[in-house]
């Protein structure tokens, strides 16, 4: 507590600690969420075996959330929506001193599981996502975590693993192979759109904001929307939930007609399986990317995330359709 104290200060909070809670839902960095007289805080020590060059990751989170708020802004929906705020240390963003370290003030959310309503609005807050930052010059954003969305190599590193699941990760690996050119231009993309990821405001119960910007880089459209619906769009049987699916894309595409049908088709198949892959991966190899996991949680991730992968991929002829629909073709 008193190390934590000591970092809170340099960002300006003075005020004495009156609890700690370690926030364990996230599985890479360590999160903290901070009560004091000064308010509500969450400070972050960041993962630096993950993000080797911290320091960029928060110069793209700057740039990313400049976007998307002066999207809002001309939209007249600034004001409406809450952001998590990152508190400065000196003229910085971050502190990097015995860790490198984060704080912005908490914003109050509710859980609650994915229903047709706040799904809807979930796809909704990615499509302006998307459509803000657009036209982002993405030489101004840096690489921070290479082939993070890498599904060949992440896929190959895992085809020698026996049984069933070396055939299910060759299917997919060479559907995505097959079908990879209809992808559209690089372009600034969030790379971890998932349920976890929104905070849904206690008054409506629906999504309000994207948080966790760590891994905005460079990377395809496809991949956010298929991480979207791998999170929020399946049955309790890892099955893909069409009307879910149906819910999402309508709200995407009320928002944004840059992704197309294919391609978004593509990213549902392509990130579940790359996923699934990146879970094994860790357990095989004990890299622990996924720090804040066993390896019995990584397995069940692993599982759940292949079965969606082959179910998507056999259904993908009926989501082609209801993507289709939602884009009004």
């Amino acid at each position: 507590m008193k190390n934590l104290s000591a970092v809170l200060t340099k960002f300006g909070i003075t005020a004495p600690v009156i609890r700690c809670e370690r926030i364990r839902e996230g599985h890479i960095n360590a999160t903290y969420k901070i009560y004091s007289d000064d308010g509500i805080f969450i400070l972050q020590k960041i993962n630096t075996d993950v993000f080797s060059e911290p320091e960029k990751v928060m110069h793209n989170i700057e740039m990313a959330q400049r976007l998307f708020k002066q999207g809002l802004q001309s939209e007249g929906k600034y004001n409406s929506r809450k952001f998590p705020e990152y508190l400065k240390s000196g003229n910085k963003n971050y502190l990097s001193d015995d860790g490198f370290w984060r704080v912005y003030r908490y914003i109050e959310s509710v859980s609650l599981p994915p229903d047709c309503k706040s799904v809807r609005a979930f796809g909704g807050l990615l499509g302006e996502f998307h459509r803000y930052t657009e036209s982002a010059d993405i030489s101004g954003l840096y690489t921070t975590i290479p082939d993070f969305h890498s599904i060949e190599k992440n896929i190959t590193a895992v085809l020698h693993c026996d049984g069933e699941a070396q055939d299910i990760f060759s299917s997919l690996l060479d559907y995505f192979v097959g079908h990879k050119n209809c992808l559209s231009a690089v372009r600034l993309v969030h790379n971890d759109v998932k349920w976890g990821n929104v905070l849904i405001s206690p008054e409506t119960h629906l999504p309000e904001t994207l948080i966790d910007y760590d891994t905005v880089m460079p990377g395809y459209a496809a991949f956010d929307f298929g991480d979207g619906v791998r999170s929020a769009c399946v049955t309790e049987n890892s099955e893909p939930d069409l009307k879910l699916i149906e819910c999402f894309a309508e709200g995407y595409f009320s928002q944004y007609s840059g992704l197309g049908t294919q391609e978004a088709v593509l990213g549902i198949i392509a990130v579940a399986g790359e996923l699934s892959a990146r879970y094994l991966c860790d357990i095989l190899t004990q890299k622990d990317y996924f720090a804040n996991l066993t390896d019995s949680e990584k397995s069940e991730k692993y599982l759940r995330n292949l079965h969606l992968a082959k179910s998507a991929f056999d259904m993908r002829d009926e989501i082609g359709e209801i993507v289709s629909n939602a884009r009004g073709e």
